[in-house]
């Protein structure tokens, strides 16, 4: 699965950074990062695997993705704070650059730039083509409205099989 969004990153959007940072404590399993439009736009991609032998089955796979990707918001607060954990990260060893350098990307976060995020919880036990159970509905509204009101989010997504989105927090 990791290595199928890798290649998505790679493929479909123009990020000048991709970072992967997977293991405990992380900012997210991917992060990737634009500038445009004196903008700095962050997307953070936590990545859960499929356990739940059916589609939209299993509720505490959708919470445990949702809920890294609110706790993860805090990082997108201010380009000091998120500077501030990369650093921390790489340090212990963790924060890949899969694309781009850490120096460029510290000139870039102290730089002259508004910061934005967006964040993607991937759960491949999920899709849009089937019925969701009420309970699930709740966690992904829960956590788009979260995200959405906390005022340096621009978009949340949650990514299901196949890749279609269900959740956008505009």
């Amino acid at each position: 699965l990791h290595d199928t969004i890798r290649e998505i990153l790679f493929e479909t959007e123009t990020y000048k950074y991709i970072i992967y940072d997977h293991s405990t404590g992380e900012i997210a399993d991917f992060i990737g990062i634009k500038i445009k439009d004196k903008k700095i736009q962050v997307t953070l991609i936590h990545v859960k695997r499929r356990v739940a032998k059916g589609y939209n089955s299993s509720v505490s796979e959708l919470y445990e993705v949702c809920g890294q990707s609110v706790k993860s918001a805090i990082w997108l607060r201010s380009k000091k704070d998120l500077l501030k954990k990369i650093k921390a990260r790489r340090k212990s060893g963790y924060c890949k650059f899969l694309k781009g350098d850490f120096l460029n990307l510290e000139k870039d976060l102290n730089g002259n730039f508004l910061l934005r995020g967006q964040i993607i919880a991937v759960q491949p036990s999920i899709t849009s083509t089937l019925d969701f159970e009420e309970k699930t509905k709740n966690v992904i509204a829960a956590a788009s409205s979260y995200l959405k009101n906390v005022g340096y989010i621009n978009q949340f997504l949650v990514w299901g099989s196949a890749l279609s989105a269900f959740s956008n927090a505009n």
